[in-house]
């Protein structure tokens, strides 16, 4: 007995668009009618009805992609929005009325020319790296909207990436450690209370953490007795980069006691939530340390971590990695490293 078929109906998604769906042959079949407005999908619907399915082809439009992918995962799911947020204002720039099925690879080519020459954004020029992770973020975006039936796979543009720069390995010594640790401690005492980008500084240094996991730190999650900071965020989506809990070194202890004394009732470590990447950048130029950013600081525990011989399993399980990463990025510069293969016995007299 042949199936009976149903439809067409109107009905929404998991992300609040009207699809319509009808079985034939006892398959379930659907179209999406590209809105979230239900008067407009029920005029969709009376076109497909009257078997004018080209009603069905209206644009995808960047503008709409974006804005889905900021409203139903960005905000809700990503911890750091702020940067999603400012790829997405370059690239619209660029791409906010295109229909996504028409943008070309030229299209793309033409995108990452200007934004590499500064014609593009206020930035001035930026390296080709930079227009990688934007452009990853455009494809992030296309690709929501391919899970969510907004757009076929076959129609998604092809986004040639930037290649990717090559690792740097910049880190502080240990005199170079010294030294700034000492030139913010004088800015401290200068200023008669803790400075902002002093604490910062200590607190990646000695602990390894990642820029926003510091300055959203809660005093909550700082155990002083138990000399323990507990950088896990219920809040916010896990992620490839874990944030774990970290002992308190010897020598962060006292900036953190003095730190919790001259802010007792406080809800953040640092006072306040805000970006600290402008206050660090002018602090480090003023101390003499240009080159020196929030990621070195991190990359400097890592380094001196191998280089004083410490476990890799220890070293990443504070860096909040896995062995394999850490192996890649610190094991040669282990005290050990290599040793046992030119030490092949004592030679004999």
């Amino acid at each position: 007995m042949p199936k009976i078929n149903t439809g067409p109906k109107l009905r929404l998604n998991s992300a609040g668009v009207w699809e319509i769906t009808w079985t034939e042959s006892g398959r379930s079949k659907r179209a999406s009618t590209r809105t979230k407005d239900r008067a407009v999908a029920l005029q969709v619907l009376s076109g497909f009805l009257n078997g004018r399915s080209e009603t069905l082809d209206q644009p995808v439009l960047f503008s709409s992609v974006w804005s889905d992918y900021m409203t139903e995962h960005v905000e809700l799911r990503c911890a750091t929005p702020a940067r999603v947020r400012n790829s997405g204002a370059l690239l619209l720039s660029s791409f906010k009325d295109r229909d996504v099925r028409d943008i070309k690879p030229s299209d793309i080519q033409r995108h990452v020319a200007d934004r590499i020459s500064g014609r593009i954004g206020t930035d001035g020029k930026v390296k080709p790296s930079t227009v990688r992770l934007e452009l990853e973020h455009m494809k992030a975006a296309i690709n929501h909207a391919i899970k969510h039936r907004r757009l076929a796979s076959t129609d998604a543009p092809i986004i040639e990436l930037p290649a990717k720069a090559p690792p740097r390995d910049k880190w502080l010594d240990e005199e170079q450690e010294a030294d700034l640790l000492a030139k913010l401690e004088a800015l401290t005492a200068r200023e008669g209370r803790v400075n902002r980008v002093h604490l910062f500084t200590a607190i990646a240094l000695n602990t390894a953490s990642r820029k926003r996991a510091i300055e959203t730190l809660r005093w909550a999650k700082v155990d002083l007795d138990a000399r323990l900071i507990d950088f896990r965020d219920a809040t916010i989506q896990k992620t490839k980069k874990r944030r774990v809990p970290v002992p308190i070194s010897d020598r962060l202890l006292p900036l953190l006691v003095r730190a919790r004394q001259e802010n007792p009732d406080g809800e953040f470590v640092l006072g306040n939530t805000s970006f600290i990447s402008h206050a660090f950048e002018a602090a480090m130029k003023k101390l003499g340390y240009p080159w020196v950013t929030p990621h070195v600081l991190r990359h400097t525990w890592g380094t001196l971590a191998a280089r004083a011989g410490k476990d890799m399993f220890e070293i990443a399980g504070v860096m909040g990695d896995n062995v394999t990463t850490v192996q890649a990025n610190y094991l040669h510069h282990h005290s050990d490293h290599l040793r046992s293969a030119v030490e092949r016995g004592k030679i004999r007299a």
